[in-house]
């Protein structure tokens, strides 16, 4: 089985628990077996600071960094939108020369391009969730950059074939904000 993960956050760039988790998830899979044959993962995050842009963790595991623009809070979303345009054109590649059997992606920030590619190369999506914007906000959209990213995280959620959250709690908000089945 081969895996295409997108993360806005892998080491050495990470800002919080979302960053670790994937830190501390691809260290977990290398080598993991399904149905006899090691799991293949190749981790698409972006370029930060002096980390290389190609790794070979192990011979199962692969990291690829890309170099994304600058993103500004004050737009924040159209920035991270923009971003994932350099994601897809990257991923792009590697679909092109590898069958994939799933795209995962995490939090909204890498949801445009992993929805994207995965109705451009016909690949099944999941997506972990680490949080939710109105889950920051005690059930509120404040403004209209939590809307759009509300709307991203439905929208990953809804494309997703299976959605992954990292409680039961989030199940259930996941559940009540979107309408994501719980069985999903």
């Amino acid at each position: 089985m081969r895996v295409l993960l997108l993360s806005w956050e892998f080491p050495p760039y990470v800002v919080g628990g979302m960053g670790k988790h994937v830190a501390e998830l691809v260290p977990a899979l290398s080598g993991f077996s399904v149905d006899g044959a090691p799991l293949q993962l190749d981790v698409v995050t972006q370029l930060e600071g002096d980390s290389l842009p190609r790794e070979q963790i192990d011979r199962h595991t692969r990291i690829h960094r890309v170099e994304l623009p600058s993103i500004y809070p004050i737009d924040l979303v159209n920035c991270v939108v923009d971003a994932n345009r350099y994601l897809v054109d990257y991923a792009s590649e590697l679909l092109a020369a590898h069958d994939y059997d799933i795209i995962h992606i995490h939090d909204w920030l890498v949801a445009e391009a992993g929805i994207t590619l995965k109705l451009r190369h016909r690949v099944p999506l999941i997506t972990t969730v680490h949080a939710t914007e109105r889950g920051r906000h005690q059930g509120n959209l404040p403004g209209e950059m939590s809307i759009q990213i509300d709307h991203m995280e439905w929208r990953a959620c809804f494309e997703a074939w299976e959605v992954i959250v990292c409680s039961r709690y989030m199940a259930q908000e996941v559940n009540y904000f979107f309408g994501t089945p719980m069985d999903k």
